[in-house]
């Protein structure tokens, strides 16, 4: 069993997600409201098509919220 620790909580996963834009897709996670970090590194939203998950990472995923 593949796992990842996104956002403190550990998740498993039968087929790890190989990009992290396809980790997001398979969350619901609209790519123009997220900063990503995975292992202590920002990602550049440019870059998440190319940046490949391996189990055990550790994933910080956070959402823009408008208001005021």
């Amino acid at each position: 069993m593949n796992t990842l620790k996104i956002n403190g909580t550990e998740k498993k996963f039968d087929k790890l997600p190989s990009t992290l834009v396809e980790l997001l897709d398979e969350m619901k996670i609209n790519h123009a409201t997220i900063v990503a970090e995975i292992d202590g590194e920002i990602i550049g939203r440019d870059d998440f098509h190319q940046t490949a998950i391996n189990t055990g990472q550790q994933i910080e995923l956070i959402r823009f919220v408008g208001g005021g």
